[in-house]
């Protein structure tokens, strides 16, 4: 009460001046707000003047006058020109990216988030001339449409009512006791679907939840009021349970205390003892014998059958065991005369074989083996035996004696090739490389010897392969694939191997391959050489 009156007192003083007469000379007064009862504060800012009283303002909506060029809004961001207006809706018209825009010529994905699928936003343009937009991922279109008011409206944005359309996790105890008031949740509200396995946490909804009534016929299937048994082959029932299985390609294991789904074969048939698993009888006793059965019955492939009491018919025929010492339980076969095993073995009483060669049973032809076996040795000079060399399936002749080989009676003497088939002698003269040997098919060129004789100084090489002057597929037989690298000869100067018994070079790298002297230079070169081919 005291500072009220001492703050009406300095209130009335401040009228009293008010009310003085002026003066010559204007005064001024200033406002000023009570802190203490011997202070005041000017007014600012900071610290205002309280004024009470109603105050009232007439607002109108957004009036859209321009429409804006489309930003396409990338991951590098986009810069587009403002639409004439006070303020300028921007709207991502795009169905799946997020837009994020502000005023200027930059932006980041920090700024205004505009969300897909018709979100907007209304940005007060000010001194702004140009909005920017940028997405995340991938792209989307901004559109803007300029004018001025107050912008009103749904944000839009992901789905109906503003919202995003994605799944909503709901806390604990979110849904009270009689949150569904009767009738609330229509028939078909839950499309198929529509809830996720584990959507409802144990103890989510609390009981009495959904309200007498709350969920129409249809919401959900009743499971207090279901059908009668569907018969086979006839319409299914509206309110009927269908009971379902599992295959497994793969017998499961199960261990103590774990379920499973009854178990299907791969054509949909109820397995009763699935697997590997057999019917064990434990208990031990004397089991009643049925009565005997009647009709054919399909047992399939038996692997194993471990004891047969009694067998009085096979294929319908009674068995006869026959008689003879045959083992206990052993079923005597007996041999059709008119087989094909025993018209090729023969019988007893077939006659002897005419001759080794004969067409007659087996039986006929071991009677005349035998009757040779047992005869005496004919007189006179009829040979025993007559053995004949052959070489090369030839027999032995003087045209095609035969190949000895010497040794030492431990180790065997190889012949040189020179010294196994006839020598073939060629001499020739030239002045560039030539081909002085052609090759034979599946052989080898090994050459006994070689003489040649350079006219003036020259470098000489002896080389296999193919093509033109062997160039194809070259190797060195003497000297080098390179003819400048080879045997170096002075003018008039020469060189003699061999003396023809064995090989001095060979072309043994590649089967078929001609021989041809390189030479570096243009001297005249001559030559003279023994050779086989083996």
């Amino acid at each position: 009460m005291k500072h009220l009156m001492k703050s009406l007192g300095l209130a009335g003083l401040i009228v009293a001046a008010l009310a003085l007469p002026a003066k010559a000379q204007q005064q001024t007064v200033k406002l000023c707000i009570p802190t203490s009862p011997t202070a005041c504060a000017n007014v600012t800012a900071s610290n205002p003047l309280p004024v009470s009283g109603s105050f009232s303002a007439t607002l109108s909506g957004f009036a859209p006058a321009t429409t804006g060029t489309p930003i396409a809004v990338t991951t590098g961001g986009v810069t587009g020109t403002l639409p004439a207006g006070t303020v300028v809706v921007a709207t991502n018209v795009g169905t799946t990216n997020a837009a994020y825009c502000k005023l200027g010529a930059s932006a980041t994905t920090s700024d205004q988030y505009i969300a897909p699928n018709g979100g907007w936003f209304a940005f007060t343009v000010g001194a702004s001339t140009q909005l920017t937009c940028i997405t995340s991922t991938s792209t989307t279109t901004v559109n803007m449409v300029g004018g001025s008011g107050l912008a009103t409206g749904t944000g839009g944005g992901g789905g109906s009512g503003g919202g995003g359309g994605g799944a909503v996790t709901m806390a604990s105890g979110a849904v009270a006791s009689g949150a569904y008031s009767s009738g609330s949740i229509a028939s078909g509200a839950f499309a198929s679907g529509s809830i996720a396995s584990g959507a409802f946490a144990s103890g989510s909804v609390s009981s009495g939840a959904y309200a007498s009534g709350s969920l129409a016929s249809g919401a959900v299937v009743d499971l207090t009021n279901l059908s009668t048994p569907i018969t086979p082959a006839t319409a299914t029932a509206t309110k009927g349970i269908m009971l379902g299985g599992q295959y497994n390609s793969t017998q499961a294991t199960f261990t103590n205390g774990q379920q499973g789904s009854v178990q299907l074969s791969a054509r949909g048939a109820v397995m009763v003892n699935p697997g590997a698993e057999a019917f064990n009888v434990a208990n031990a006793g004397t089991f009643a014998v049925q009565a005997a059965q009647s009709g054919t019955w399909n047992v399939g492939t038996v692997t194993t059958v471990s004891t047969v009491t009694s067998l009085s018919q096979f294929a319908g025929n009674a068995i006869n065991l026959g008689a003879g010492a045959v083992g206990t339980g052993t079923l005597r076969i007996t041999q059709a005369s008119d087989s094909p095993e025993i018209a090729v073995l023969g019988a007893q009483a077939d006659s002897v074989c005419g001759s080794a060669t004969g067409t007659c049973s087996l039986a006929a032809l071991v009677k005349y083996l035998n009757n040779a076996a047992i005869s005496a040795t004919p007189a006179g000079t009829n040979l025993i035996g007559d053995v004949n060399l052959r070489q090369g399936g030839t027999a032995l002749s003087a045209t095609n004696p035969s190949f000895f080989r010497p040794t030492d009676a431990t180790n065997p003497v190889v012949f040189d090739p020179c010294q196994v088939v006839a020598k073939t002698s060629i001499t020739g003269t030239q002045t560039t490389g030539t081909q002085i040997i052609t090759g034979s098919a599946s052989k080898k060129t090994y050459i006994c010897s070689f003489m040649i004789r350079a006219a003036a100084a020259e470098v000489w090489n002896i080389i296999a392969g193919t093509g033109s002057v062997c160039a194809t597929g070259s190797s060195a037989v003497i000297g080098s694939t390179t003819a400048a690298n080879g045997i170096s000869e002075a003018a008039n100067g020469g060189q003699t191997y061999g003396n023809g018994m064995a090989t001095v070079f060979a072309a043994t790298a590649v089967n078929a391959d001609n021989l041809c002297l390189t030479q570096s230079g243009t001297s005249r070169l001559t030559w003279q050489l023994t050779y086989v081919q083996l």
